[in-house]
């Protein structure tokens, strides 16, 4: 149902838990119209207000997928990124292709993922919503990627060995009917790996409703679902996963910059500062280093801003109870 309206006249409604379907939760944070709210039942975090889907669709216009997938310097120069480290390790976690197994990635961007995964033997495809995004990965890097959302029917049944999710799932309204087709189109005993923020990690516990990943507004980053690795991995076992294996890393450097802003009252914007500091975090020899040193350390003390996972389909292709 409709809850309340922002000043732009966007609808905002009230939504139950989307694992246990619960409707009874404690508000955590409130960000204007928007609440995030923890569910009594289960423990997922979900935005119990949010801005309804088609208020949501209305901000996801071009210009707003063309700024945040823009082709960036680095890329077109050919440079490595910590977004490129990031690639590659989810990838690795893959068992190595056989050939024509066929991988598809979701919400795939410009297809950076996707050319790191054809660089390892994997027959690649992708889905992304930004026409721009979509278009530059097909005509320019000759990738096979639609434009389009995510949804039922799209792929035939066992299609793929391998479905890749790079935070995607925290934008899902209800993702456990897209984890179950995500299920469908998976070959017996094939693979989802995904991203998406850890509601548990170091930002959450340094900066609560202030780290950037925990945003439900309108015109923020558009997530509505916020995953640990406990509840993460129900979803996934209710979706027909099994052997389902998880770890945190990342430190979001946005959060750090936004933190840095407000705390010696900086002029710059917090994106500029963000920009700034990626740049200078090029991955180098000892860049590389520090960054897996601090993963290491946020595996073990399971405080990444992050969550990878990995997930198996049943081998019998039947959904667990």
């Amino acid at each position: 149902m409709v809850h309340s309206q922002n000043p732009t006249g966007a609808d905002y409604e009230s939504a139950v838990c989307p694992l246990c379907r619960s409707g009874d939760s404690a508000v955590l944070y409130i960000q204007g119209p928007a609440q995030i709210a923890r569910c009594r039942t289960c423990g997922l975090v979900y935005a119990a207000v949010r801005p309804t889907l088609e208020a949501m669709m209305r901000i996801y216009s071009d210009s707003y997928f063309h700024e945040r997938t823009q082709v960036s310097e680095e890329f077109v120069e050919g440079r490595r990124t910590l977004h490129d480290l990031l690639c590659e390790g989810v990838l690795r976690k893959l068992p190595p292709p056989r050939p024509g197994d066929r991988l598809l990635d979701i919400g795939c961007g410009i297809g950076k993922t996707l050319l790191h995964a054809r660089a390892l033997g994997w027959t690649v495809e992708g889905i992304e919503p930004s026409a721009y995004a979509s278009a530059y990965a097909r005509d320019q890097l000759g990738l096979a990627v639609q434009t389009g959302l995510f949804q039922t029917g799209l792929f035939a049944p066992e299609t793929f060995r391998a479905v890749v999710m790079l935070d995607v799932i925290e934008h899902f309204y209800d993702p456990l009917p897209m984890l179950c087709e995500i299920q469908r189109i998976l070959q017996p005993g094939g693979y989802l790996a995904l991203t998406t923020p850890n509601v548990n990690g170091l930002s959450t516990r340094l900066f609560g409703g202030r780290n950037y990943a925990l945003d439900a507004t309108l015109g923020g980053v558009g997530h509505v679902t916020f995953f640990s690795e406990k509840t993460l991995a129900a979803m996934l076992g209710m979706a027909g996963f099994e052997s389902v294996r998880s770890w945190t890393g990342e430190v979001y450097l946005k959060n750090l910059t936004d933190w840095g802003r407000r705390a010696f009252r900086l002029k710059q914007s917090g994106g500029d500062l963000h920009k700034k500091a990626r740049s200078a975090l090029r991955p180098a020899a000892w860049t590389v280093a520090a960054y897996h040193a601090i993963n290491a350390v946020l595996r073990l003390t399971r405080l990444g801003d992050q969550i990878t996972a990995l997930a198996i389909k049943a081998s019998s292709g039947r959904r667990t109870k």
